[in-house]
């Protein structure tokens, strides 16, 4: 029987098999991650898009992650702060901020669908979705960084 790997040769071999920009990627959502978990807590979401909005872009980032690296980059960031819920909305946010600091082309989209009779569902993402993602989901609101 096969032993399990310890935590810290999975940490070690996941360190040794992500490049320098998705680190680097996961260390700013890590960083912005508790401000837009906040933001939309106490000042909504209107004032927290402002907020991320008025972020400048960064003319000398040589290295950006982009598409599904990007997406598991946030994903780490909020799954390495586990007192974070890490919902659909801030991890999009957070993605969405940090591709428009870093002048990444991309879409936020908040969309809804109406599964049952009386049910309302959301969800927010930052295309290109999965495409089991966006399935079903109408969009209510999209910002883009071009």
């Amino acid at each position: 029987m096969p032993r399990e790997r310890s935590f810290v040769s999975r940490v070690v071999s996941a360190l040794e098999t992500t490049s320098k920009a998705e680190l680097v990627f996961t260390a700013r959502a890590m960083l912005l991650a508790p401000l837009v978990e906040g933001s939309l807590a106490w000042r909504g979401l209107d004032a927290t898009l402002d907020g991320l909005e008025r972020l400048s872009r960064n003319a000398h980032r040589r290295e950006a992650a982009e598409g599904a690296a990007a997406e598991l980059a946030v994903a780490r960031a909020f799954r390495l702060q586990p007192w974070l819920p890490g919902r659909c909305l801030p991890r999009a946010l957070v993605r969405y901020a940090l591709h428009r600091r870093d002048g990444v082309p991309a879409r936020l989209v908040i969309g809804v669908r109406r599964p049952g009779e009386q049910a309302l569902d959301a969800h927010a993402w930052v295309e290109p979705p999965s495409p089991k993602e966006a399935a079903g989901y109408e969009p209510i609101l999209t910002r883009e960084v071009r």
